[in-house]
């Protein structure tokens, strides 16, 4: 990661950086056993949002998240060596993309998804690219997100689009070329 802007990280361990671990978080490859934790985090993290905006039934919904959710773009976020979130990350041209962030309830509001999100935005910002996100409309996530200066840049009858915006790439003075990512 120091040599590069790949965001995609698939390595345990390798994140974050050690300077910037404030709680020891790290995150590790999804392998086939955690699929139940990963439906339980769901549920648990989810449930009450997308119960408020379509209405939840567990047999479709469980259905739905065992087909269709995509573990070779996602990692297990963990602390002290308790497996706790799961993160989604995606790099397109010249956007960061955060597909999915979870943490279970229990964890909320210590700071464990600011400090994961935070690290994105670091590595992003050192590329000059932007973050995207949405997030249910009924979700209270999307406070955290604005505090972590995200912008509403759009929204559906569900939804709202937000992104930050990263920094220009630095020039090199002498060769008047722009950092490589």
């Amino acid at each position: 990661w120091s040599n590069s802007c790949r965001l995609l990280c698939g390595r345990a361990g390798a994140w974050p950086r050690p300077d910037r671990s404030e709680m020891d978080i790290q995150l590790r490859p999804i392998e086939e056993s955690d699929r139940e934790f990963l439906w339980g985090l769901h549920r648990a993290a989810l449930k009450p949002y997308i119960e408020q905006t379509w209405g939840w039934d567990e047999d479709f919904q469980r259905r739905y998240f065992m087909e269709h959710y995509p573990p070779f773009a996602s990692q297990i976020i963990v602390r002290g060596g308790q497996d706790l979130g799961v993160l989604s990350v995606d790099e397109s041209g010249r956007e960061v993309i955060l597909r999915n962030i979870e943490v279970l309830p229990e964890f909320q509001g210590m700071g464990i998804g600011s400090q994961v999100i935070g690290e994105i935005l670091a590595r992003a910002a050192e590329c000059g690219k932007a973050v995207s996100l949405r997030v249910l409309k009924v979700n209270p996530a999307r406070n955290q997100y604005l505090r972590l200066g995200f912008s509403v840049i759009g929204e559906t009858e569900t939804h709202f689009w937000m992104r930050k915006e990263g920094h220009a790439a630095e020039f090199l003075p002498a060769r008047w070329e722009t950092r490589r990512c």
